[in-house]
């Protein structure tokens, strides 16, 4: 919904998250970014999702992947899809919405496949394809489609900051109770053994690190709109998350490896946080990369 709220006009908002202020069923949205070949380069991307004007409707043709949600509950489309499309040299957003899609022909939107992921269950990531979608052409968001998506995509680099920082608390917090309550055959809690200490002190430096980069990230964006934490706090925590989940494991032993610890459902949660929304090595490394290349860039400008 970020698109709508942040660059809708008063009446789309109005239209368009009505089902999500009415307090009825349970709505969903998506912001439906990702092509099939990858999004790396998706400024300069011959087969982009495009979208031409005819008439009082917007024509949609191309496929799309890995957008949370993005097929509703039914494979039919979510309430609200903030679709990113180009129109011939140029980038824009269009919202489809359910109703949308029921007003077109039969196979207009159509679900490739349905992945079945690692880890992240709970939500979906289809591979849909658009073909004629007509859509009408007042859900075009007013704003340049570049600047729409390079502002979600910083505010969620954020967002990603405070996932990972969750999940290696739960980690650290797991491992911790087991250190203290624990003595594994020996004469006191394993707490008191350098080892298992060492393990958990780093954990938590690089827990705290990750927290306190992801508050002032999001807080400087907000602020002055500086997006470059953001973009070092996606990074920094995705980046050490699997390894500080990993850790917390080694404290455990063997015994993490049951169910019972659901050290299971944090390594393979955790596993997705560099690659996804902007994969740290493709994206959001060269997001930063791009920043330092620049004439303007001032090095100090985050520290205020």
């Amino acid at each position: 919904m970020l698109p709508i709220i942040l660059f809708g006009s008063p009446d789309q908002q109005k239209r368009l998250l009505n089902p999500f202020i009415r307090k009825q069923g349970a709505p969903l949205a998506s912001f439906v970014f990702s092509e099939s070949g990858g999004s790396a380069n998706w400024k300069t991307s011959t087969t982009f999702t495009t979208a031409h004007l005819d008439g009082e409707h917007y024509v949609l043709n191309g496929e799309k992947k890995w957008a949370t949600n993005c097929a509703g509950w039914d494979y039919t489309g979510a309430d609200v899809q903030c679709v990113v499309v180009k129109i011939k040299e140029s980038f824009a957003v269009i919202a489809v919405t359910s109703e949308d899609i029921k007003n077109n022909a039969h196979g207009a939107y159509t679900i490739i496949e349905d992945i079945e992921t690692v880890g992240h269950c709970a939500v979906s990531g289809p591979h849909i394809k658009f073909t004629n979608l007509r859509v009408p052409l007042w859900n075009r968001l007013d704003q340049d489609g570049i600047k729409i998506v390079e502002t979600v995509f910083t505010i969620t680099a954020g967002l990603v900051g405070s996932f990972c920082t969750g999940v290696m608390r739960t980690a650290f917090e797991k491992a911790l109770t087991f250190a203290r309550t624990e003595k594994r055959g020996g004469d006191t809690f394993i707490i008191s053994h350098q080892s298992v200490s060492d393990i958990l002190i780093s954990m938590k430096a690089i827990l705290e690190a990750s927290r306190y980069l992801t508050w002032k990230a999001l807080h400087l964006f907000e602020t002055t709109g500086n997006g470059e934490l953001c973009y070092l706090a996606k990074i920094f925590a995705a980046d050490h998350c699997v390894q500080v989940v990993y850790d917390g494991m080694r404290v455990i032993g063997v015994d993490s490896y049951s169910k019972k610890y659901r050290f299971d459902k944090l390594l393979m949660d955790s596993a997705v946080f560099s690659i996804f929304d902007g994969g740290n090595v493709g994206v959001r490394r060269r997001q930063v990369q791009d920043l330092f290349k620049s004439d303007s860039y001032d090095p100090l400008g985050t520290m205020g």
